[in-house]
């Protein structure tokens, strides 16, 4: 089931290829939409933060912030995010009694674990891992790119999803 979101990404990568809508995929608008889409993240993280100040919103300041590092490709952050990233997960699961708004709900964590899941394939592919597949060269650099922003935009619907859940339930409570 975790495989169904990258899947779709890559048939509409394809698909889109030799179509009007190619640019969608291409490399150039990649590296715009995927930074875009993680600073977004952070600055929604850190509003949030800043309204609720909730320790899941601080988790997410610190996941937009390594992503973004890794985004804007700064040196070390290619071995930097795997270790922010392991941060990260170790304190959420030391935390997690602290954290009920993301760990009693399964839409946010269904999110969060599509979005590592297609993150984690588009590694794969710029790793070259599946380069025994058919024009692999053709399409590496389109389908790992458009991968890593599906997989940014799902992390960041696991955060819209938290702060939605989260102002439903003050609405229920305030009645």
């Amino acid at each position: 089931m975790i495989l169904v979101v990258p899947l779709i990404a890559v048939l509409l990568v394809f698909a889109a290829l030799n179509t009007r809508a190619g640019w969608l995929v291409e490399e150039e608008f990649q590296e715009f939409i995927g930074p875009a889409i993680v600073a977004f993240g952070l600055w929604l993280s850190m509003m949030s933060t800043a309204l609720r100040k909730r320790l899941i919103d601080v988790w997410f300041v610190g996941l937009f912030a390594s992503l973004l590092c890794r985004e804007l490709h700064f040196v070390g952050t290619s071995t930097g995010i795997y270790i922010a990233l392991i941060v990260l997960f170790v304190s959420g699961s030391i935390l997690r009694e602290r954290l009920p708004e993301f760990y009693q709900r399964s839409l946010p964590i269904s999110l969060l674990v599509g979005g590592f899941s297609t993150y984690a394939i588009a590694v794969t592919i710029d790793a070259a891992w599946w380069r025994f597949l058919p024009e692999f060269r053709m399409w590496r650099v389109q389908v790992e790119e458009t991968l890593e922003s599906t997989g940014h935009l799902l992390i960041l619907a696991a955060v819209i999803a938290v702060i939605a859940q989260r102002s439903y339930a003050d609405s229920i409570t305030k009645r």
